[in-house]
């Protein structure tokens, strides 16, 4: 059964002592609770209002919560009674109950796609909820799977599929983890490979490995702090360690970033790799969001576009490319294939991507490409791959074609995208070479956090696999 949960306004709850009321809707299916969940709502809304432009102190919580179930259960009959005993509906009326007869099958049909003969059958949990300040009106099916959000004022719907994660022990200390030191700065691997700095003329500084550089990058970058801030931390960091180690200045950091190799760690694969490609940019020069709302955009504003390659089973960055925004994603595609090792079944890309050029890399690698084509796209001739697609998606529409061939598995760099921003959404170096450097840390960054632990999810109403 479903159920209704009204969160109580401030002076409500602190006479009633509860911060939300829960109550049967007295249904299984879902049209009909979030149907009942609205009207009810609005009445119980008014009763509130009342009751807070009174003085509450003179009831007591006993007759209070007595008013509200009574108010509550006399709103639900009525509700039902308007929809038996009235003569007819108005237009309005029938078109709303035309809306609640196809969520009511399309609920129907979800339960009956779901349920399996060798298993016992649930009829339905979940909740209606209608969110006081948020003014929408929520419900959770768990066994549908489905979250949907009706706007009172305009009365649109919305469906998303909901899932839910299967390890989340082990995902939650990964995510503890990321902030841990001992990952990021390893004391064992620093003691072998820091080298100590030599000297190499009077007045020249030491020199440094690329291990301790990317070292003190990644913290920096990890915890955006300056190249000062950077400097004492791993001071700081060599004390707590019991190192006897010296620690580059502010100034190497920055003159070595100009020309490092950044190591970008990757876990062995077997088999062919799905690589899925996709593009985002970083701010690099420009005000932020607030000055841009008030007084519009300025001149200076400047952005460096990141190419990504990801492999869609491990989650890992395979391939990067640092560009200035006038190159396109089309150019850059080769250069990506080139990163990735071993061999490659298939490539998935957004319509920026549809150029001969791209098509022409891919089939250089004897790989499948997925790439919707563009609006108005004809024909190339010669039995060209992409001609298959355009056939494909005539027949099938392209949403089926994108089940097919799997073009839905592309999500996952535009997952990547929305990480790498989390990371900071611009970049801080003013040079080229050391905007490069930082993206590739940032990219390193982001494969270990994968390394340490990522997610698994099924669909809400599905049953997790025995892996």
């Amino acid at each position: 059964m479903f159920g209704f949960r009204w969160t109580c306004s401030p002076r409500l709850a602190e006479q009633i002592g509860r911060h939300e009321l829960r109550r049967s809707l007295g249904t299984g299916y879902l049209a009909v609770a979030v149907r009942r969940a609205i009207e009810i709502a609005a009445k119980i809304r008014v009763l509130e209002t009342k009751l807070d432009s009174c003085d509450m102190r003179e009831l007591k919580r006993t007759d209070l919560l007595t008013v509200l179930n009574h108010y509550f259960h006399t709103a639900l009959a009525d509700s039902e009674r308007w929809r038996t005993e009235s003569d007819g509906l108005t237009p309005a009326g029938v078109e709303a109950e035309l809306i609640a007869l196809e969520f009511m099958a399309r609920d129907t049909r979800e339960r009956l796609s779901l349920h399996r003969s060798d298993e016992p059958y649930d009829n339905g949990v979940g909740v209606v909820c209608w969110h006081y300040l948020g003014c929408n009106v929520v419900w959770l099916s768990e066994e549908v799977g489905m979250a949907m959000r009706v706007k009172p004022e305009t009365g649109e719907v919305g469906l998303k599929q909901r899932y839910r994660v299967t390890n989340w022990s082990e995902y939650d200390r990964a995510l503890v983890n990321r902030g841990n030191l001992t990952i990021w700065f390893d004391e064992a691997r620093i003691r072998d490979s820091w080298t100590p700095p030599r000297p190499i003329a009077r007045g020249k500084p030491g020199w440094y490995s690329a291990t301790a550089i990317q070292t003190c990058l990644t913290i920096k970058t990890l915890f955006q702090l300056p190249y000062r801030a950077t400097e004492g931390l791993i001071k700081s960091l060599m004390r707590l360690c019991h190192l006897d180690l010296p620690v580059p200045d502010h100034t190497h950091m920055s003159r070595r970033a100009g020309e490092l190799s950044v190591k970008i760690p990757r876990r062995p694969r077997q088999g062919p790799t799905h690589v899925v490609v996709d593009s985002t940019g970083l701010k690099i020069f420009g005000e932020g969001e607030w000055k841009v709302r008030q007084h519009g955009v300025g001149k200076r504003r400047t952005w460096r576009k990141i190419h990504l390659a990801v492999d869609e089973t491990t989650k890992d960055i395979i391939g990067i490319e640092v560009t200035t925004t006038a190159w396109g994603d089309s150019e850059i595609l080769p250069g990506l294939l080139d990163q990735v090792e071993g061999e490659i079944a298939q490539v998935s890309a957004d319509g920026a991507y549809d150029s001969h050029g791209c098509h022409a890399a891919i089939a250089e690698r004897d790989a499948r490409a997925t790439i919707p084509p563009r609006d108005g796209a004809v024909t190339w001739g010669d039995a060209h791959p992409r001609d298959a697609i355009l056939q494909e998606i005539e027949a099938k529409g392209l949403d089926g074609w994108k089940n097919d061939s799997g073009y839905h598995r592309h999500s996952i760099a535009e997952n990547m995208r929305y990480r790498l921003k989390q990371l900071g959404d611009r970049l801080y170096s003013r040079t080229f070479e050391r905007q490069v450097t930082e993206a590739h840390v940032r990219a390193a960054i982001l494969n270990t956090f994968t390394y340490l632990g990522m997610p698994q999810s099924v669909r809400v109403g599905q049953i997790a696999s025995a892996a």
